[in-house]
C-alpha cells in the first residue's frame, strides 16, 4: 500500500523508474483513517524522502523532488511498515522495539527507494516505491532540507500550515480532527521544514554500517 501524489494541477513529469538514494525528510502521522474497502479505521502515517540528484523547477526555482508512502502505522510482521523497516536498516526489530518504536528515528536517515511505475484503472501511470533499502556499508547523505515530523495527536498549527494541501486534507478526514473540530488544541515544538514543492522526497545522513536507528 503506498501513495504517491502531486499537490495537484502540476506538469512535473514522474519520476523514471530505478533506484535512487534517498534521505528520510519527513513523518506525518495522518491518524485515524476509515476505509469504506475494510469498514474499519486503522492508524496511518506518512514517510517522506528527498531523492538525491533530483530536483524540479518549481516557480523558477530549482527544488529537490520528493516521494512519499504510506502506510498503516503497525510493526506487526505481516506490515509494509515492518517490511520496509527491517530492509532499511538491515536487521529485524527487537522484543523491545516492537512494543513502541518512535518513528522519528527515521529522520534524517539515507537509503535506497526502488521506483517503479503502475498503471491507474484510468491508463495513467503513478509512481509506486516497491522496495526501501538500506545504504551500503560507509555511505553517508547529508540532508537535503530540514525535516518535518506532524502529530495528530499532538497538533501544531504551525507545522501544519507547511504540508501540503493533499496531507492537510488526508488528516483532516482522520478521527481526531473530526473529533477536536480544529486538530486539537495541544501544540508542540516544531520541526523546521521546506514546504514540499511537488510530486514526490528527504534526506539522511547514514549507511547500513552505522544502524542508526
Amino acid at each position: 500500500m503506498s501513495l504517491i501524489a502531486s499537490r495537484g494541477g502540476g506538469s512535473v513529469p514522474p519520476l523514471e523508474p530505478g533506484t535512487y538514494q534517498a534521505v528520510c525528510c519527513g513523518v506525518i502521522d495522518l491518524g485515524r483513517q476509515y476505509s469504506e474497502k475494510f469498514d474499519k479505521t486503522a492508524p496511518k502515517v506518512l514517510i517522506m524522502w528527498d531523492i538525491v540528484g533530483e530536483t524540479v523547477e518549481i516557480d523558477g526555482v530549482p527544488a529537490p523532488r520528493r516521494l512519499f508512502k504510506q502506510y498503516t502505522n503497525s510493526l506487526d510482521e505481516r506490515s509494509t511498515l515492518a517490511k520496509d523497516i527491517n530492509s532499511w536498516r538491515g536487521q529485524p526489530f527487537s522484543p523491545d522495539e516492537l512494543k513502541a518504536f518512535d518513528l522519528r528515528r527515521l529522520l534524517n536517515v539515507g537509503c535506497q527507494l526502488s521506483v517503479v511505475h503502475e498503471q491507474r484503472p484510468d491508463g495513467r501511470a503513478f509512481v509506486n516505491i516497491a522496495a526501501v533499502i538500506g545504504l551500503p556499508k560507509g555511505m553517508q547523505i547529508p540532508p537535503m532540507s530540514e525535516a518535518i515530523c506532524y502529530d495528530a495527536d499532538d497538533h501544531d498549527a504551525a507545522v501544519f500550515a507547511r504540508l501540503p494541501e493533499w496531507v492537510q486534507d488526508r488528516i483532516k478526514q482522520s478521527e481526531q480532527w473530526k473529533a477536536s473540530g480544529a486538530g486539537g488544541a495541544i501544540q508542540r515544538e516544531a520541526l523546521p521544514f521546506d514546504e514540499p514543492p511537488e510530486i514526490d522526497t528527504i534526506g539522511g545522513s547514514f549507511g547500513n554500517g552505522e544502524l542508526p536507528f
